[in-house]
């Protein structure tokens, strides 16, 4: 939540920087345009916004007024953040306290314990024969000294082994069959996460409204998503997990329609704010409901579960960006709008089995 409500923040920054100076001059090609808030309308060209945008290098450079900011403004947002970044590391070092460091070795010790009980790190300590030194002479080394001298020497071959370990688990836990009807769902959030934070922002609400409403777009898509993640845990808690999963893709149905056949027009830029609404509606119900599946699927190894969930959640992201100026936004949607069918299917096998097993229990 904290997260979400700093996005929010920069969002507004954003919005309020590039506001104030959209009066801008353009160059375009070899001539330069001066244009003021009016102008900018004026010049808009909807029809190659929306799906149609395909980012052909030629009619960019035709619209190109839709979709740069003022220099000014860019330079005052570097300075905004570079001084944000700065203020945090000053903050990290004057009044963030250090840790102790008896604290940390006993928190350390605490983890190996805890994870040796939860079976994700099972390490066996080599038996070493007892000394035959007086327990007088022992009892002279410092306790501390001699735990760090076994962390040591198990640090110099432990670390890979443990390494080696936790991979094999993990792919391991990427082929359960559980997991792997669980796959779909973790790429398609990130597949639209993506499309939300790139697709949207250039083909729509720049490519409609204008750069100068990108942030307010994106404000609206974080606050709803915010509070929609703040209270559908408490919903799902009476409802369960079915009913808000249903209603998020009902809705991602309904926004991918949108999508493809609204045709933006003058009067109906007002739709551009209720799409960053629906996938704000949807993202807040999907995150948290893929969180809390994985969650109750996999009580016994939630965090190797949680890194396969990681890993098809930023592969996703990763496909969406990298095609992201390669092909045309319609067909982006339709790969989507064919993953949600998938992934819809897959959650519904999951859930059968599940409810299978709750039963013989």
């Amino acid at each position: 939540m904290v997260k979400l409500y700093l996005k929010a923040i920069s969002y507004l920054s954003t919005y309020i920087i590039l506001y104030a100076g959209r009066s801008t001059t353009v160059s375009v090609t070899n001539s330069t345009l001066n244009i003021n808030g009016s102008d900018i309308f004026q010049a808009r060209d909807l029809s190659v916004c929306g799906s149609n945008d395909c980012q052909d290098p030629n009619i960019t450079q035709q619209n190109i007024v839709q979709y740069v900011p003022p220099q000014t403004a860019l330079y005052v947002m570097y300075g905004l953040m570079a001084s944000m970044v700065l203020a945090a590391i000053i903050i990290h070092c004057c009044f963030v306290e250090k840790p102790d460091d008896n604290l940390q070795s006993e928190a350390k010790r605490d983890c190996k314990i805890k994870l040796a009980k939860d079976g994700v790190l099972m390490v066996m300590k080599s038996e070493k024969p007892e000394s035959k030194a007086p327990k007088e002479t022992l009892s002279l080394k410092n306790q501390d000294e001699v735990a760090d001298e076994e962390d040591t020497k198990e640090s110099s071959g432990g670390n890979f082994q443990l390494a080696v370990t936790s991979l094999r688990e993990t792919i391991q836990q990427m082929f359960r069959p559980k997991q792997l009807l669980l796959t779909p769902f973790s790429l398609y959030c990130g597949v639209v996460l993506s499309f939300i934070f790139s697709e949207l922002p250039r083909a729509y609400a720049s490519c409609i409204l204008g750069v100068h409403q990108v942030g307010l777009c994106l404000l609206v898509f974080s606050v709803v998503d915010a509070f929609v993640s703040f209270f559908i845990g408490r919903i799902s808690a009476r409802t369960g997990r079915r009913i808000p999963l249903g209603v998020a893709m009902c809705i991602d149905i309904v926004s991918g329609m949108l999508w493809l056949l609204w045709i933006p027009t003058q009067s109906t830029t007002w739709v551009v704010y209720v799409l960053f609404v629906l996938v704000g509606i949807a993202n807040g119900i999907r995150m948290t409901m893929n969180s809390d599946t994985h969650a109750i699927y996999f009580p016994e190894n939630q965090q190797k579960a949680y890194v396969v969930w990681s890993f098809w959640y930023l592969l996703g992201y990763a496909l969406q960006f990298g095609w992201s100026t390669r092909v045309c936004v319609r067909f982006k949607v339709y790969v989507q709008l064919a993953l949600l069918f998938v992934t819809a299917t897959c959650i519904g096998v999951a859930e059968i089995l599940f409810s299978r097993r709750l039963k013989k229990y």
